[in-house]
């Protein structure tokens, strides 16, 4: 069953372990991805939605924002699921 998808009212920058705090187990637009410096993994961003079986749907969505805020505004940007690994296992760009 899916999901309603919420937008993040005041969406700001929070790091990976903030990201995790108050986003485990849901699913997650994220944009202004910084990685940490050696690349290895991301270092925070900004949810601007979120929701739990819904990925489909926040691709969608964040097609639509690309298109309407522009890749300047949205940097780095992508879905991902907060939670353990094991369950972080859809790749691709939502076609």
């Amino acid at each position: 069953m899916k999901d309603s998808i919420h937008e993040v009212d005041f969406p700001k920058y929070l790091t990976k372990a903030e990201i995790e705090r108050e986003y485990w187990g849901k699913q997650i637009i994220l944009t202004n991805i910084r990685a940490k410096p050696d690349g290895s993994e991301i270092d925070g961003g900004i949810v601007r939605y979120h929701a739990k079986n819904s990925m489909s749907e926040l691709w969608g969505l964040l097609s639509n924002l690309i298109k309407t805020e522009g890749d300047d505004a949205l940097g780095s940007c992508g879905v991902r699921y907060v939670g353990d690994i094991h369950m972080n296992l859809y790749v691709g760009d939502g076609s």
